[in-house]
């Protein structure tokens, strides 16, 4: 039999190049791997690199809103604490103890909600602030983890209290409610200014990856 058919010789031919052929593979694998990590990197880099500075002003508006939540939550407890009081005579000696005139307007206005606010009326009032500090703290949660759906909702709800507060501020200015208005402002602006950026480096990754 001529050598090139023999059985033993192929198989052996076969057996010592099958490694050598495999790990040719392998290694062109690889390699193609490495380059398409490193160019994911190279266009991810913009991006990562554009946002980094926004964690720490997004992070910030985060912990602005869980601290809103926290003191609204406390709020639902204490008004739960006045459930079937007396709150007339609570708001009397709170007037008394602040060395305030019953008889002037502010005074007067507060001692008269507590007269007329009645039990069914305090658990509403308190259901509302649970409620609010709920999502307070949600929206503080999806800003800290930089969620885009938390952004987005910290921009459509700040952006609705800015017509009514700039109402109350052209209706009596206060140094409080300018103060108000100017942060919640500052945050809209800050956070569509984030979604902005966000959004551009994200486009501009879509093309260079189209491109490649």
């Amino acid at each position: 039999m001529p050598a090139l058919f023999r059985p033993d010789m192929w198989f052996w031919a076969t057996w010592l190049s099958w490694p050598n052929g495999t790990r040719a593979i392998q290694s062109k694998q690889k390699h193609r791997c490495l380059c398409e990590t490193l160019k994911l990197t190279a266009n991810k880099a913009p991006v990562a690199a554009a946002g980094a500075h926004q964690v720490g002003g997004v992070r910030s508006i985060a912990v602005f809103e869980a601290l809103k939540g926290l003191v609204v939550l406390l709020a639902g407890f204490g008004l739960l604490h006045f459930v079937h009081r007396d709150l007339q005579s609570t708001a009397e000696e709170w007037v008394r103890h602040s060395h305030l005139n019953p008889a002037h307007h502010y005074p007067r206005i507060f001692i008269e909600a507590a007269r007329r606010a009645s039990s069914s009326r305090i658990r509403f009032l308190a259901s509302m602030a649970f409620l609010y500090s709920a999502v307070r703290l949600l929206e503080a949660y999806g800003l800290w983890y930089l969620k885009a759906w938390a952004e987005w909702f910290a921009i459509i709800s700040g952006s609705i209290y800015v017509p009514i507060e700039m109402y109350e501020l052209a209706k009596h200015a206060t140094v409080v409610r300018a103060t108000v208005l100017i942060v919640n402002l500052a945050i809209v602006f800050y956070l569509v200014y984030v979604r902005w950026t966000n959004l551009r480096g994200k486009s501009k990754q879509n093309g260079t990856a189209t491109q490649t």
